[in-house]
């Protein structure tokens, strides 16, 4: 039931997208695309981790390696001083802009240690659960020793954060 509402929902506002995107122009509309891209790629990592997920290894590790490459500094390039027209960005991206610098790093990290631990072999959700909030940013050793799942969780949970603190509400 609620998969038929969710899919609804977004052929709904594929238009409204659409539209918002067709405004935006140079930079703008690049990050925008990167936000498209980044989308799709966390969406084919949870239908890949989802139970009774196919679990491709190769699919996997691509869409990690596609969320690792447009996180980190790839991300904050986008977002130069002023560019704010047609933009879904908050103010505080660029006066907040060490926090979501971190944030865009971390996103980076944790795609990064799923593409580890695809390559690794780690097919199966991990005995120890969900990913626990790490207190600071995780060591290499720490991402080094990730699930999958763990690693798309913390993603999930980055994505979110950023959106919260970033984004302007709507669609």
């Amino acid at each position: 039931m609620f998969r038929p509402l969710v899919i609804c929902m977004v052929l709904l506002l594929m238009p409204v997208l659409a539209i918002a995107h067709g405004k935006a122009t140079g930079i703008v509309k690049e990050r925008m695309d990167q936000m498209v891209t980044l989308k799709d790629a966390m969406k084919t990592l949870k239908d890949e981790l989802a139970p009774g997920g196919s679990y491709d290894t190769a699919r996997v590790t691509e869409a990690a390696r596609i969320v690792e490459r447009h996180s980190g500094e790839a991300m904050t390039d986008k977002f130069p001083k002023g560019s704010t027209q047609h933009s879904k960005a908050l103010p505080n991206v660029w006066t907040d802009g060490g926090r979501f610098a971190g944030l865009a790093g971390e996103l980076e990290s944790y795609a990064a240690a799923m593409v580890m631990a695809a390559q690794n072999g780690a097919t199966a959700p991990a005995n120890r659960g969900i990913l626990s909030i790490f207190s600071a940013a995780p060591s290499p050793e720490e991402l080094s020793r990730l699930h999958p799942f763990e690693a798309f969780k913390a993603m999930a949970d980055v994505c979110s954060a950023c959106h919260r603190g970033f984004r302007m509400k709507g669609p």
